[in-house]
């Protein structure tokens, strides 16, 4: 029921009338609605609000079953489902300038190509200038790969191609073994690892290199490189398994 404590107040979003109709709660109270001829109150007590007193053969005396009170917040999972499948190319991507040197550590998320095509003409007023998509990605120095390494997470002429600073560096928040166990394909995919290895000159973090799983583990490249300045990591617990527990670097 179209409910409201202003008489006047109308809802726009209602399918009835502010009198068409009367409300659960007022109903199970004892109210008989506003049709004289219908005791709507009765029939929801006996029909909806369970038991029911003179059960009928094959009917269940319990009719709560009937009531939706809370029922159609079931769909709120379904919903999550579809929005866990439809996220990857509505990600918040996120770029940080340093203000000093200019340079960029750039997140993308679960971008996908449609992410990349997406922002290519946007551009934006910064003091007496103009800043570019193609300008923040030129002048990035550390990339948290997207969609972790798949296929189309980074696309060629959109992406890698304009990922030309000498100083980039990469790190790909994937486990291979447990993107295979839970079917994601090739995660990281070859060519992207290939990629970034010739784009950053080796200075590309996995997570899960096996130097991670060794407390006294380094990568394979030396620090500083790049926009990496140290790294620093600790193993997993042995009673967990091997591998990294976290990785932490700084940039500059």
């Amino acid at each position: 029921m179209n409910e409201a404590a202003d008489a006047d107040y109308v809802d726009e979003l209602s399918p009835f009338e502010r009198n068409v109709g009367t409300p659960l709660s007022a109903a199970l109270n004892g109210d008989k609605g506003s049709d004289p001829a219908v005791d709507i109150g009765a029939y929801v007590r006996k029909h909806y609000s369970g038991p029911v007193s003179a059960v009928a053969a094959m009917e269940d005396r319990d009719q709560s079953w009937r009531r939706i009170d809370a029922d159609w917040m079931g769909i709120a999972a379904d919903l999550a489902l579809q929005l866990d499948r439809g996220v990857n190319n509505t990600s918040l991507v996120l770029a940080f300038e340093f203000i000093d040197s200019a340079r960029v550590l750039l997140f993308p998320g679960d971008a996908q190509i449609g992410n990349w095509l997406s922002w290519k003409e946007l551009k934006w007023p910064v003091g007496q200038g103009t800043v570019t998509s193609a300008d923040l990605l030129a002048r990035t120095v550390y990339l948290k790969v997207a969609h972790h390494g798949s296929q189309n997470a980074t696309p060629q002429k959109q992406g890698f191609d304009l990922l030309t600073s000498p100083d980039l560096s990469a790190f790909i928040p994937t486990n291979k073994v447990d993107a295979v166990k839970v079917h994601w394909g090739e995660m990281p995919y070859d060519g992207i690892l290939t990629a970034l290895e010739t784009k950053t000159n080796g200075r590309v973090i996995r997570a899960d290199d096996p130097w991670l799983a060794d407390k006294n583990g380094k990568p394979a490249f030396a620090a500083p490189s790049g926009s990496i300045q140290a790294v620093r990591s600790a193993p997993r617990d042995a009673a967990r398994g091997p591998g990294g527990l976290w990785v932490e670097v700084d940039l500059a």
